[in-house]
């Protein structure tokens, strides 16, 4: 008698030992590079499992690609999802800078965005929140897929109310485009709609710079509520020594939220707006999560400003008192505030006892 064989089993099987798993097998956050995760693991090995969990929809929250390999066996995954919903779709690359050319990479990427592309649909009159994600070490990088950003072909969504981007996203899609601002220049939202730009180190020189940044940022009428988040500086900014060529203005009604931004990234930031005339137009400023720098010369011009978290003024007391003279708002509650240890904090890497050194300002 022949001996029973994996390979003999009729397909029914394969598919009830496939769906014979525990219930909450779950994504282990940060996880999902490894190929001993489910369903990729039993996908990689044999084709009649892939195609038997080709048939299985809810084996598939999430789509993952190792652009080191070959995408083609994968690229109908967007398919096999269950109708789309909630699907996550991650690309990583796995192997050693010199496996993988650039140019190869780029072109499994344009495969993979070419394959999902026709399952999005072009109009989202209900989409409300809209993210476009991307952690680039080489800043340099500029030979990306025109089809890199999928929502170019349409610009009206009319409930957006949350645009989010890198850093790295928002220029891009700026210096790649055909007119001043392109898609985002089209770009047809809510009413008062928010931008949140994050998650970028800027280089000293470049097509990423801050300059840069700040021309784009400079041009952004229809978004009066912008939120920087988790930015900084590659480089050691000294104002003494750089000499800007512009100052730029952002309009009077723009909300300007700093969250988690470097004290190196906020001094710059300052260097290229405060000495112009109009930088007064800043009306509204927060600050979460910040160390401000010792002199911030758009920091007083604002009508409405807000200090929230663990914020560490430095040394710009005699600034910080100036303004909180003109508002109304801040009694003697506030500047007590300011000047009460708050807690514990995180910084570079270790936890720290965080005091506010404002307290002199109850003496006066």
């Amino acid at each position: 008698m022949e001996r029973a064989s994996v390979h003999s089993l009729p397909f029914e099987l394969h598919t009830m030992i496939i769906k014979h798993r525990p219930e909450e097998l779950g994504w282990i956050e940060d996880d999902f590079r490894s190929p001993s995760l489910f369903p990729n693991n039993v996908a990689n090995v044999w084709d009649v499992w892939r195609a038997v969990l080709a048939h299985i929809p809810e084996c598939w929250p999430r789509v993952v690609f190792d652009v080191a390999k070959d995408p083609a066996p994968f690229l109908d995954a967007f398919a096999w999802s269950k109708g789309l919903v909630g699907l996550e779709v991650a690309k990583y690359n796995n192997s050693k800078f010199s496996e993988v050319h650039d140019d190869e990479e780029a072109q499994r990427v344009s495969a993979i965005l070419d394959a999902l592309l026709p399952h999005i649909p072009r109009e989202a009159p209900h989409l409300e929140a809209l993210t476009l994600e991307c952690i680039l070490d080489n800043v340099g990088l500029t030979k990306i897929p025109p089809s890199i950003w999928p929502c170019h072909q349409h610009s009206s969504f009319p409930r957006l109310r949350k645009l989010s981007l890198t850093a790295f996203w928002f220029l891009f899609l700026v210096n790649n485009a055909d007119t001043d601002l392109g898609w985002l220049a089209e770009l047809e939202p809510s009413l008062d709609p928010c931008l949140f730009i994050s998650c970028f180190a800027f280089p000293e020189h470049g097509r990423s710079f801050l300059e840069a940044f700040m021309q784009c940022l400079s041009v952004m009428e229809s978004w009066q509520n912008i939120n920087l988040v988790n930015l900084s500086l590659a480089f050691e900014f000294n104002s003494s020594v750089a000499s800007p060529e512009y100052s730029y203005v952002l309009f009077s009604e723009t909300e300007l939220r700093f969250r988690n931004v470097s004290r190196s990234f906020l001094s710059h930031f300052d260097f290229l707006v405060g000495n112009h005339k109009a930088a007064s137009g800043i009306n509204h400023l927060t600050f979460e999560r910040c160390e401000l720098p010792t002199t911030l010369k758009f920091f007083p011009t604002s009508n409405d400003l807000k200090l929230s978290n663990y914020i560490h003024i430095g040394d710009c007391k005699a600034g910080i008192r100036d303004t909180l003279d003109r508002y109304g708002e801040a009694y003697d509650d506030d500047l007590q505030w300011l000047g009460t240890p708050k807690g514990y904090c995180i910084r570079d890497g270790a936890v720290a006892y965080e005091e506010m050194p404002l307290w002199d300002l109850m003496q006066t």
